[in-house]
């Protein structure tokens, strides 16, 4: 599986695309945490994040087949 990560010594495969979605999540996450917190730019730049890391896991998903 050239898509997968190898977790531990396991052979427990997580797909590439779901961990940039999980990334993108926690990112969103902590964009909606730092724009109630008033501190704007860091909340943009969180937003920016998130949405990258969810475009690459689209990316990664739907453009491999």
């Amino acid at each position: 599986m050239a898509n997968s990560i190898l977790v531990g010594d396991t052979l427990a495969h997580i797909p590439v695309s779901i961990v940039y979605l999980g990334i993108g999540i926690l990112a969103l996450a902590e964009a909606v945490h730092k724009v109630r917190q008033m501190d704007l730019f860091s909340g943009y730049a969180a937003a920016a994040h998130a949405t990258l890391a969810i475009l690459l896991a689209a990316i990664h998903q739907f453009g491999s087949h």
